[in-house]
């Protein structure tokens, strides 16, 4: 397996969503947001498919670097049933496709799949023949002792081509912000934290996901949103 950087990653970003704009139908055209189906299928080449994959709603997404590979699935009343991943198919968790409050989960299941794809046609060698036969997207990921870099690499690499930088400037000016957040405080910059919020909801990611990108491209000066009142919170340092 290729070990790839933070600046890997990036530049793998610029070079997919370069290739996303030179669609037929969005040449010369301005792109405010990545629709991941389109990047999928037309982009990548790859089929995207949707099945109840668990009877709990467990995995999300799941997709084979190589092969034929064969998985159970539940379509039909909770009846086991199997599909076929052939190399070039993704399958998404049904019920979550369909849930519109999901979408920033469901979208950013989908980039994360299409990751190992990307992987693979860049580095045939070292993902083609890759011996993990699925990759699979979980609701409640195990906590892991080692650093699992395939899977870490594919969420990078889902965050990047689902909010590269030059969409986010354009969200960044569509909704006010000008050239970067000032602060992301849902308690004490309600405005920016609304129009932060509707912002999320355009590019079809979650709030989560959007801080994070922010923090990483270095377009927010003060991010509080996982702890609102660490504005005010007073640390002691020790002593008496």
């Amino acid at each position: 397996m290729k070990y790839l950087s933070r600046k890997d990653i990036e530049a793998i970003g610029e070079r997919v969503t370069k290739a996303y704009f030179r669609l037929p139908d969005l040449t010369g055209k301005t792109v405010y947001k990545i629709t991941p189906d389109k990047l999928i299928t037309d982009l990548l080449g790859v089929n995207l498919e949707y099945h109840h994959l668990s009877l709990d709603g467990s995995v999300l997404g799941l997709t084979s670097s190589y092969g034929v590979v064969t998985y159970k699935v539940f379509d039909y009343a909770d009846e086991e049933s199997y599909c076929y991943l052939d190399g070039k198919t993704i399958f998404i968790e049904r019920d979550l496709n369909e849930d519109i409050s999901q979408i920033g989960r469901c979208n950013f299941t989908k980039a994360h799949e299409a990751g190992h794809h990307i992987l693979k046609i860049l580095f045939p060698k070292e993902y083609g023949g890759d011996n993990r036969k699925l990759h699979f997207c979980l609701a409640h990921p195990p906590k892991q002792r080692k650093m699992d870099w395939l899977e870490w690499q594919a969420n990078a690499i889902a965050s990047v081509i689902l909010m590269p930088k030059e969409v986010i400037m354009r969200a960044l000016f569509l909704f006010g912000f000008g050239e970067r957040v000032k602060m992301i405080n849902k308690v004490y910059a309600t405005w920016e934290y609304e129009q932060f919020s509707s912002m999320a909801v355009f590019l079809g990611v979650s709030k989560t996901a959007l801080s994070i990108r922010l923090t990483q491209l270095r377009l927010v000066d003060k991010n509080y949103f996982g702890n609102p009142y660490d504005l005010t919170d007073i640390y002691c340092d020790g002593g008496i």
